[in-house]
């Protein structure tokens, strides 16, 4: 395990050795075969998505104005895509096209606005105007310029999933979705209607349910290539925690012998899931898993007190936030374990 000192939050590998940090408003770039760290921009938002090749990350920014930019992984310094002069935007989620084109994002200065701008840089195009009464969340965006958004009310209910092409023409393709998320290639989407998680391809159909969660769900992930996704929801009594892993065919679900703490992460093949818990076999101490489809293959890896675990592009390392004490938002270091 390598440590850099003073550095956690929000983890992008953009090759098998070197990975993007963002944490406080900071962004660093960090070769885990050497630890060595080159600050790169300040001021940016937990917001960082890869480009469809790995090779760069969106962020956005508030000062000196609002704007949009990219990052290579590989070196050199930041480049500004769009902005917004005036203070006239609040960036909430960005997603790159599959094809690296173009950008989308939720811009909720005003409240629902859901835009695009092209990766190479321009003005912005706004595809759902902002209506002061909804909130948008930009779940993926197809080479074919469909947009996927999952919408609410200002209060987080009365949940849609819609279909938004770049010119602003809007299909619902699920109802009553509570949460939602999208698979990397933005094929399929998984959504929480009540104590149901559904999956459902982004090209329409019908919805198939595939695991019934015990109370709240507050995080989904799916695999890459859209074929499971992992789920942890809370008891709405006991306020106990539960994670489980779902095929979106609705052929089978599992529940993980202990609960995940926090965000998860998926192999870059989809075969893999990798956590941090409290494994009861381990005295309880916060620790990393592994776990492919069948609960008996979960792989604790020793000496891991780590939270927020990302696997590498090659999958053969795991950048986590090492971690001491039980308050999951403390700033402590950054930690790489080689795994094969």
């Amino acid at each position: 395990m390598t440590q850099g000192a003073n550095l956690s939050g929000v983890l992008a590998w953009t090759s098998g050795r070197r990975l993007l940090v963002q944490s406080s408003g900071e962004i660093d770039r960090v070769t885990a075969t050497t630890g060595k760290i080159d600050p790169i921009d300040s001021g940016s938002l937990p917001l960082f998505p890869l480009s469809p090749d790995h090779s760069q990350v969106a962020y956005a920014v508030f000062n000196p104005v609002p704007s949009l930019r990219v990052v290579r992984g590989a070196g050199g310094s930041w480049r500004e895509v769009t902005s917004y002069p005036g203070d006239g935007a609040s960036i909430l989620q960005l997603v790159w096209r599959r094809d690296g084109a173009r950008i989308a994002y939720s811009n909720d200065y005003a409240g629902g606005e859901v835009a695009w701008v092209e990766a190479s840089g321009g003005e912005p195009h706004v595809a759902i105007p902002a209506d002061g009464s909804t909130i948008r969340w930009v779940l993926g965006y197809l080479t074919d310029g469909t947009i996927l958004v999952h919408e609410t009310d200002r209060g987080g209910h009365n949940g849609r999933v819609l279909r938004v092409t770049e010119d602003g023409a809007i299909t619902p393709i699920a109802l009553d979705a509570n949460q939602a998320a999208a698979s990397a290639n933005a094929e399929t989407i998984a959504y929480a209607s009540g104590q149901t998680i559904y999956a459902v391809s982004s090209a329409g159909g019908t919805p198939v349910p595939i695991v019934t969660v015990e109370g709240e769900t507050y995080y989904l992930k799916l695999s890459p290539d859209g074929s499971k996704v992992a789920v942890s929801s809370t008891d709405f009594d006991t306020g106990e925690v539960f994670t489980h892993l779902a095929k979106t065919d609705g052929s089978g679900s599992v529940q993980l012998p202990y609960p995940a703490r926090g965000a998860f992460d998926w192999s870059p093949n989809s075969k893999k899931l990798v956590f941090a818990g409290r494994n009861p076999a381990n005295g309880g101490e916060l620790g990393l898993a592994t776990i492919t489809w069948r609960a008996a293959s979960l792989r604790a890896l020793p000496d891991t007190p780590c939270i927020g675990p990302s696997f590498s592009t090659d999958a053969k390392r795991i950048a986590c936030i090492k971690h001491e004490g039980d308050d999951i938002h403390g700033h402590d270091e950054l930690a790489v374990i080689r795994i094969a």
